[in-house]
């Protein structure tokens, strides 16, 4: 009896190839795009949650700072200046016998402070020897105030004194600080508030 010829196993064809080549290819490059946004939105993340962190370490810092002002080595008052965008006052920084000035101020979007340390004969705080480190980064208050400035009738009054606040009014201070590390993206700027009273200047708060 005749055999009959054997038939080839069927294989794939060229076009085959190409499209199971292609639906891989897609699939791959779906997950890699899955893979690198769970990635840029977890460092996005971590990075704002680093940012807001700081800014909070400035807050906390700053009203420490300010709830000690004391009259300066000079005998000024102890605050020297109050604007909205920066402040200026003495205060022991690091429990020595001098009395620093210290300034909180904004530039761009970095916050900074600057702290000089009394010298010299006669004695003086020259600005000169002013170091400034930055304590906060991605500050996005522009032009909206990071300070407030209250006399002695808040919170009957809850009316800011007007900028550049005259130092002898001012009694209680609010802090504020806006972060984002990039406005584009969301979420919104996130905001941290606090009020100070200095010490030494307590009236009927």
């Amino acid at each position: 009896m005749p055999r009959l010829p054997r038939r080839a196993p069927a294989g794939l064809t060229i076009l085959e190839i190409v499209i199971a080549i292609a639906i891989f290819t897609t699939a791959t490059l779906i997950i890699a795009g899955y893979i690198v946004q769970g990635y840029r939105v977890n460092r996005f993340a971590m990075e704002q949650a680093d940012a807001l962190e700081h800014a909070r370490r400035a807050i906390d810092s700053m009203a420490k700072e300010i709830r000690e002002a004391d009259i300066s080595d000079l005998g000024s008052f102890p605050i020297a200046s109050a604007t909205n965008q920066s402040f200026s006052f003495y205060s022991n920084l690091d429990g020595d016998s001098a009395v620093e000035k210290i300034r909180y101020f904004l530039e761009g979007t970095d916050f900074k402070k600057g702290v000089i340390e009394p010298g010299g004969n006669p004695l003086a705080y020259n600005p000169a020897g002013e170091k400034i480190t930055i304590i906060s980064r991605y500050v996005r208050n522009g032009a909206d105030p990071i300070f407030n400035y209250y006399d002695g009738n808040y919170p009957s009054s809850t009316a800011p004194l007007a900028a550049p606040a005259n130092p002898n009014q001012v009694k209680l201070i609010q802090l504020s600080l806006r972060v984002n590390i990039d406005p584009s993206t969301a979420p919104d700027d996130l905001t941290l508030n606090t009020f100070v009273q200095i010490r030494n200047l307590k009236d009927n708060l």
